[in-house]
């Protein structure tokens, strides 16, 4: 799930992107799940990488706001 969630960028359309951020959601889910029954020993960089993966949506789709704006005004 972590590699298909991270597996956008600037040049991904919003609906790419929007999959990548369900398939995240998933990805927490589920880390949820083996994180309270302690089958997930190195949780900690499992977190950190969802975390680094949702900033990075985060700045992409800032980014391609930022972009239509851009282009709505000329």
């Amino acid at each position: 799930y972590l590699n298909t969630a991270n597996a956008v960028s600037e040049s991904s359309t919003f609906a790419e992107i929007n999959s990548a951020r369900n398939v995240l959601f998933m990805a927490k889910g589920l880390f949820q799940v083996l994180w309270n029954f302690k089958l997930l020993p190195n949780w900690i960089e499992v977190e950190e990488d969802m975390n680094r993966i949702e900033q990075k949506h985060a700045y992409i789709l800032e980014q391609k706001r930022m972009e239509q704006r851009r282009r709505r005004r000329t």
